[in-house]
């Protein structure tokens, strides 16, 4: 049995920076809950974001958030 068969090749040092970066850029977009704009358009309906909402739930430093992507 070989390692080298299909689907076991590891990606290039590039390639894996690219995931990275993507990553990083869809994190980025979800923390960003929509952008400013979206924000205000809660915020002008009178309510808060869903991240908002949280904050008051739990003290501080209490809540972790898991499968942000």
């Amino acid at each position: 049995m070989s390692a080298d068969g299909p689907g076991t090749r590891s990606p290039s040092a590039g390639e894996f920076e690219e995931k990275v970066r993507d990553l990083r850029r869809r994190k980025d977009k979800n923390l960003a809950m929509g952008g400013p704009d979206k924000v205000a358009k809660q915020h002008g309906r009178g309510k808060l974001t869903a991240r908002e909402r949280v904050d008051l739930l739990f003290d501080p430093g209490s809540f972790v958030e898991f499968g942000l992507l």
